[in-house]
């Protein structure tokens, strides 16, 4: 209890209930996991109070400070680095880098969008085989999320006067979870079934709003999207604009274009901003997808969520199985077709991915936890670094042995056989290793891995080591800066003025604070530090 006080104290979330007793003390004893947590606290506490002055909107910092948006790009620079000089090595002998791994993965944002679009157009396939109409849906936020309010079409903002301080983004986002709770519990009670695809996006000001692309039975549209309205406006329904803006509904024309390429553009701009060109405020794209990903690093905000449908996790997995063995169920082949590029579309020429025949070959678009395929868990090996048991870690998928039966167009899928089948995805055991750093130089002076260089400052924080320490800087230098320090100029402190501070603090009589030291502004020009 006394450590769990010590991080509400500082405003740090303590490890959950489920990690109780040594892996919890090994947690808040732990450097690293401070490191992680204040600085996540941090960032957010610093952005929030950008926000709060007023310097985030579209047309000063879009959707994140330029602080955050730099600490951003410096992070992905360092994590660039550090996957690209990390080896990885496994028990063929095949060597590459962690970049080069991460590179053929979903980290790779052309991949990510890529499997997104393929998901999304899989969705529509099975709207139109089935006669469900698509709704495209936005919900915001209340008026006290927003600091600035639109006006004059877009041309301008204002000051929100209801503007709360303390619902920052991340308040906002969370706000929009416990909606879009209760929305689905309303659904389920009314045996109304849906499946699509949630986008979470900044507004200008930082503020999150939730795109909808849902499909679901003809004859259940209209109480589906007043159920979605009517939890909007809950809260604060009078409002206002709360009634024009807090749930936006658009049915699908299919006449004017599909539904995946009419959600496309915020799939793109949302990761990675290609084949977009400018987004609603005017900018580029590709500039405006990296201000997106700060936004959703800061405030730790996922992105994107697939509503209904088959798990993607055996998705992925049947990808790792580049053969199946003779004799497997109908369902499993068909899922290892779709999954694995040997299915042809009626329409297309060549073999592609199809989520829509991997749907069905699961039970249903409406399958959920009941997929016919399921991940293959085994437990894992050794405890982690703070003591936890091992978790358990797929190494393939499970299935029924023998052949299911299934309704594409019901809730349920029926399976025939008792029996399971368990194939075995390819996978390695990895070593991983950094690479050795080269030698580097600064200011004439080359230095190893280990070795100190010659400091900018008077002071040396470099350990030294024997023979391979420089030598300190000269202790008589002419001066020394101070930091700067509430808009205050640098401060320039002679050798003279610093011995005069010494004497005050060692309450050498004759020596007054008020001439000790100076503000660079009152200094000659030749001393001032730029």
């Amino acid at each position: 209890n006394a450590m769990e006080r010590v991080c509400e104290f500082q405003g740090i979330k303590p490890p959950p209930d489920k990690v109780r007793d040594g892996p919890a003390i090994a947690r808040m004893c732990c450097s690293q996991w401070w490191r992680r947590k204040l600085r996540c606290h941090q960032g957010q506490i610093v952005e929030g109070a950008a926000v709060s002055l007023g310097y985030v909107n579209k047309f000063r910092d879009l959707y994140v400070s330029n602080e955050r948006l730099a600490t951003r790009t410096q992070q992905n620079k360092r994590n660039a680095a550090m996957l690209e000089a990390t080896i990885a090595r496994n028990e063929n002998g095949q060597e590459c880098t962690l970049a080069e791994l991460a590179a053929t993965s979903t980290a790779n944002k052309s991949i990510r969008r890529a499997e997104l679009m393929t998901r999304i157009a899989g969705f529509e396939r099975i709207a139109n085989d089935l006669g469900h109409p698509g709704v495209f849906l936005t919900i915001t936020c209340p008026s006290r999320f927003h600091k600035f309010a639109t006006v004059n079409d877009g041309t301008a903002v204002v000051a929100n006067k209801n503007y709360d301080s303390r619902a920052t983004p991340r308040e906002g986002h969370r706000y929009l979870a416990r909606l879009w709770t209760h929305i689905r519990s309303n659904l389920a009670r009314r045996d109304i079934g849906i499946y699509g695809f949630r986008i979470a996006e900044p507004q200008h000001d930082g503020t999150p709003q939730w795109h909808f692309l849902l499909f679901c039975a003809g004859d259940q549209v209209n109480e589906f999207i007043a159920i979605m309205r009517k939890h909007a406006l809950k809260d604060s329904p009078d409002e206002p604009g709360a009634q024009q803006h807090r749930c936006d509904v658009k049915m699908i024309d299919r006449s004017k274009g599909s539904a995946a390429g009419y959600i496309a553009k915020y799939v793109a701009k949302n990761i990675d901003g290609e084949h977009v060109g400018q987004d609603l405020n005017g900018k580029p794209a590709t500039e405006t997808a990296k201000r997106v990903d700060a936004w959703a690093a800061t405030w730790r905000i996922r992105q994107f969520q697939q509503i209904g449908g088959p798990p993607v996790s055996v998705w992925r997995e049947l990808r790792r199985i580049a053969n199946l063995p003779e004799g497997v169920p109908r369902h499993l082949e068909q899922a290892h077709r779709a999954v694995n590029k040997l299915t042809l579309h009626a329409d297309r020429e060549i073999a592609s991915v199809a989520w829509d025949e991997y749907r069905q070959a699961q039970g249903g678009v409406f399958c959920g936890r009941k997929a016919l395929i399921k991940l293959a868990m085994r437990p894992g090996s050794g405890l982690s670094r703070y003591g936890d048991a091992p978790s358990t870690r797929p190494f393939g998928v499970v299935t029924a042995s023998l052949e299911d039966s299934w309704d594409p167009a019901s809730s349920a899928a029926t399976a025939v056989g008792t029996g399971q089948l368990i194939v075995e995805s390819e996978r390695h055991e990895w070593s991983i290793e950094r690479r050795k750093q080269p030698a580097f130089s600064v200011g004439g002076l080359s230095a190893g891995p280990t070795q100190s260089v010659q400091p900018w400052t008077r002071a040396n924080n470099c350990t030294e080591t024997g023979s391979t320490a420089l030598p300190t800087p000269r202790q008589d230098a002419v001066g020394c800066r101070l930091p700067a320090r509430n808009g205050v100029p640098a401060l320039v402190v002679t050798d003279a003025e610093a011995k005069r501070c010494s004497d005050i603090a060692s309450g050498v009589e004759g020596t007054s604070p008020d001439t000790t030291i100076r503000a660079a502004g009152s200094l000659p020009l030749s001393k001032r530090v730029e």
